[in-house]
């Protein structure tokens, strides 16, 4: 009786082991975490999603964050990076970043003060995006091929 259930733990490990390696084996693309790309954008100093760091940028405070991608369109990787918590942050104590990863390097399109959205317009396919400044008008920034320019100013 023993060797029907030794045979058959054996039996039950080695398809257990063979899916297993399947399953390592299989070419599945993941994209990075939002983390990551946190990571390699912020030049290491934003580890995760959210968080608080004390901030060389912001005169060594601490600060607190949230990272967000954004679906641009393209499969180009972006983040929107938010800062707050801090008086070195401005008036409204927040700060926005605009990150956009291009040509194996992450760059920073524009800082903002006010809340980054995306727009339903699309600008060579990319999605154009807006800044709420707290008035009735939005500033908006259009694609251009490898960066964001702003289109229209608000005073």
């Amino acid at each position: 009786m023993h060797s029907i259930r030794w045979a058959a733990t054996c039996a039950l490990a080695a398809t257990l082991a063979a899916c297993a390696s399947s399953t390592t084996t299989s070419t599945v693309t993941t994209q990075p975490s939002v983390a990551t790309w946190a990571k390699e954008a912020s030049g290491g100093l934003l580890v995760a999603e959210k968080g608080s760091v004390v901030d060389p940028a912001c005169a060594n405070q601490r600060v607190d964050y949230e990272v967000q991608p954004l679906e641009i369109g393209h499969q180009i990787p972006a983040i929107l990076i938010i800062k707050s918590g801090s008086s070195c942050l401005g008036k409204a104590g927040q700060a926005s970043e605009v990150f956009v990863k291009a040509g194996g390097r992450w760059t920073s399109q524009f800082k903002s003060g006010g809340d980054v959205r995306l727009l339903p317009t699309r600008t060579a396919g990319v999605r154009d995006l807006g800044v709420d400044a707290g008035s009735s008008c939005t500033s908006e920034w259009h694609w251009q091929g490898s960066a964001y320019e702003i289109s229209k100013r608000c005073p």
